[in-house]
């Protein structure tokens, strides 16, 4: 865990926590050719495994 007295840090820890689990969400959805929901024009779409695209990896 990420201990700091910059609150903002906190942030940033959180919001790469929740990139790399929806990345992964996302990665396992295509393994096993499941359809996934995602925001479009402002409404829930369900789309089809090959349209799904990975969130590019801030890691390496």
């Amino acid at each position: 865990m990420i201990r700091s007295d910059n609150p903002h840090d906190d942030v940033a820890a959180v919001e790469a926590s929740f990139l790399r689990a929806t990345r992964e969400a996302l990665r396992l959805a295509k393994l096993h050719g499941q359809r996934v929901p995602i925001e479009r024009d402002g409404e829930v779409v369900w789309v089809d495994p090959d349209e799904v695209k990975l969130p590019e990896s801030d890691e390496g």
